[in-house]
C-alpha cells in the first residue's frame, strides 16, 4: 500500500468535509451540466470566471473527481487556513505574475493527468462584469495538449464582493460547459471561444438566480455552439447541494 498516497487522499477528504458543510449552508450552491470526469481520462484545464474567494471550492465541490487550483503564496502562511486550502487542492503561485516555479507546477499537474482550475481574468471581478481573458491559460493547455473545460460561477460575488471583508449568505450556481480541444489551436482564437462559452453559461446562471432581468434560457441554448451537446460525455444536468 502506498502510505503517502493514502495520507494525501485522507487529508483531502478531511479538508473537503471541513469546508463543504459550511459552504453548502452559506451559499446553497446548485450545479448544472456536471461532467463525469472519471470518464474523461488525462489532464484537463478548467477555466472559470472569477467572482470571489469562494470560487475554487464552489467549482470543485460539484465535480466527482479532485481538482487542483492556484492561490497566492502568502495565503499558505496563514495558520490553519493554509493547511486547509492545500488539503483541498490549492498550490502556491506568485501574486503578481506566473513565475517559472509556478509554471512548472502547472505543467507538472496537467502532464501528470490532473485537473487544474485557472481563472483567465487573472483577478476577481470588481463590478460583476466578465473581464478580459488572458491568453496564457489557453497557451498552457495547448502546450500540454489537454482540453479546456469552460465553467461559470454566479452569485458568489453577491455573497462576498471584493470590497467586503466578511461574506454573507446567498444563493450560488455553477455551470460546466463542453471541453474545448486545444491541439493545433491558435491561443487567441481559443481564448475568444472560451470567453464566449463562459459568458453564455454565466448569463444563464445569472438569469436563473434572478440577478439579471432577462428570463433564463435553456441550458442547451447556453451551450449551443459548434454542435456541442450538453448530453455528451456522461453529463448530469442538475445537482443541487443546497
Amino acid at each position: 500500500m502506498d502510505v503517502g498516497k493514502y495520507i494525501s487522499k485522507a487529508s483531502r477528504t478531511l479538508g473537503l468535509v471541513t469546508v463543504r458543510g459550511p459552504m453548502t449552508f452559506l451559499l446553497r450552491p446548485r450545479y448544472f451540466n456536471v461532467p463525469n470526469l472519471r470518464r474523461m481520462p488525462g489532464g484537463m484545464l478548467i477555466a472559470s470566471n472569477h467572482e470571489s474567494f469562494f470560487d475554487p471550492v464552489l467549482v470543485g465541490m460539484g465535480l466527482p473527481a479532485p481538482i487542483y487550483y492556484l492561490a497566492r503564496r502568502s495565503l499558505f502562511r496563514v495558520p490553519v487556513f493554509g493547511q486547509i486550502i492545500y488539503s483541498v487542492g490549492a498550490r502556491p503561485v506568485s501574486r503578481d505574475a506566473v513565475d517559472s516555479r509556478s509554471l512548472r507546477t502547472m505543467l507538472k499537474l496537467l502532464r501528470g493527468g490532473q485537473r487544474l482550475l485557472m481563472f483567465p481574468e487573472g483577478t476577481r471581478t470588481r463590478d460583476g462584469s466578465l473581464g478580459t481573458f488572458k491568453k496564457g491559460v489557453a497557451a498552457v493547455a495547448a502546450r500540454c495538449g489537454v482540453p479546456v473545460l469552460p465553467v461559470a460561477v454566479a452569485g458568489a460575488r453577491e455573497a462576498w464582493p471584493r470590497t467586503e471583508a466578511v461574506p454573507r449568505a446567498g444563493r450560488t450556481a455553477v455551470a460546466y460547459g463542453q471541453p474545448l480541444e486545444t491541439r493545433g489551436q491558435d491561443p487567441e482564437e481559443l481564448t475568444a471561444r472560451l470567453r464566449a462559452d463562459v459568458y453564455r453559461l454565466r448569463s444563464y446562471l445569472r438569469s436563473y438566480l434572478g440577478l439579471d432581468s432577462e428570463p433564463a434560457t435553456e441550458m442547451s441554448a447556453a451551450l449551443s455552439d459548434g454542435g456541442r451537446s450538453p448530453s455528451a460525455a456522461g453529463v448530469r444536468t442538475v445537482q443541487d447541494l443546497g
